[in-house]
């Protein structure tokens, strides 16, 4: 919890104001997951901040967002060229990736519990 907060106030991603009384107020979660290793022992804890994202309503608090993801076929053609001109393929994760995208209207998010700032 403590490392996607300070990604998030490292990368200047919000601002604590106080909301005008015609803003729609979105609340916030945590999901916690444990990750195991191939021995069922316990390798890390990662917690996601996540929007309560069913709250709001079509066309009246959002537009729009699209997330790519790498569908399956395409990471299959992209070995399958890699191994045909014998080229090297590495992977990397982006923490806080989200963080980057860009907004064209603003977002008011409830503080998540036990990050309550003053």
């Amino acid at each position: 919890m403590d490392a996607k907060i300070q990604g998030i106030q490292i990368n200047n991603a919000w601002q604590l104001v106080d909301p005008s009384s015609d803003c729609k107020v979105i609340g916030v979660n945590w999901n916690f997951k444990t990750k195991l290793k191939e021995t069922w022992e316990t390798d890390k804890f990662k917690a996601r901040h996540i929007v309560k994202g069913y709250t709001q309503k079509k066309g009246v608090y959002y537009a729009e967002i699209f997330a790519p993801i790498a569908r399956l076929e395409i990471v299959r053609n992209v070995i399958a060229i890699a191994m045909t001109k014998r080229s090297s393929i590495y992977q990397l994760n982006i923490k806080s990736i989200f963080l980057h995208g860009e907004r064209n209207e603003d977002v008011y998010l409830e503080q998540p519990l036990k990050y309550i700032c003053q």
